[in-house]
């Protein structure tokens, strides 16, 4: 048996709608269970007071319950450090307003991110998901199963540890909310970029969250990352991004299956 480990970090987990997220919560760590790990290290990092729900228990999984004030920048820089996270095959990083739908297979997934020699994969949202980026939206109508883009909205990334060291160095505490980066993967850090067309994910709530920090707006940091990357102004981060390369299934492959 092939020894597979996956780190997840959830980079804040709180109000508003605890009831939903904690359904959410419950539900992803069901869906990543299905996947071929022999070692899922669960990382949540709460935020406020509220409570975890009951997680489904598994021999293989390990929950890490955090509890301190922060945003995602700063979760992902003190508990995703590159010295933790490469001591796993892969790392999950996925909001806690993002449901992964029963048709996102992690085999499939590792068999295209190493197939395609990707940095950072991504389900593609679903038509009805609360977002501003149309690229990340599925095409259900289309044939297609990933395309590579140079920009990818942070919802849920699927990344190896040594992708992920690339990124973490792009992580500023002058922009803990992460606005930006996002635009940035292909363009100023290299990272090659994947959006799965037929495995998807439901995003539920947008902007609610930044309420519970008011005095660290996203827009500053998000203004902070233009003027750090020397972007003369905001078009190349707000406009259509172009699909490089779309790839169409031949056949059927086995690592298509739960």
């Amino acid at each position: 048996m092939n020894i597979m480990s996956l780190f997840v970090i959830v980079p804040g987990f709180g109000q508003p709608q605890t009831k939903l997220k904690e359904e959410i919560l419950q539900h992803n760590v069901r869906r990543v269970l299905t996947g071929p790990w022999t070692k899922v290290q669960w990382n949540v990092c709460c935020f406020d007071d509220s409570p975890l729900p009951e997680l489904p228990t598994d021999p293989r999984l390990t929950v890490r319950e955090i509890r301190e004030k922060g945003m995602p920048g700063n979760f992902l820089k003190r508990h995703a450090t590159p010295e933790v996270v490469r001591e796993y095959d892969y790392i999950l990083i996925i909001f806690d307003d993002v449901l992964l739908y029963d048709n996102v297979y992690f085999q499939r997934m590792i068999y295209l991110y190493e197939w395609f020699r990707l940095d950072v994969l991504s389900p593609s949202l679903t038509t009805d998901s609360d977002s501003v980026f149309k690229y990340m939206i599925t095409q259900p109508e289309q044939a297609y199963e990933l395309k590579t883009t140079p920009v990818c909205e942070l919802l849920c990334y699927f990344m190896n540890a040594t992708a992920f060291a690339r990124y973490y160095e792009h992580i500023d505490e002058e922009n803990p909310w992460l606005w930006g980066l996002d635009m940035i993967l292909e363009r100023h850090i290299g990272l090659r970029v994947g959006i799965l067309n037929r495995m998807n994910m439901k995003h539920f709530i947008k902007g609610e969250g930044y309420k519970v920090y008011p005095s660290k707006s996203p827009y500053e940091g998000y203004e902070y990352m233009i003027r750090k990357y020397n972007e003369a102004n905001d078009k190349p981060w707000t406009e259509q991004p172009a699909t490089q390369f779309v790839i169409i299934p031949i056949c059927s492959h086995p690592s298509m299956q739960p």
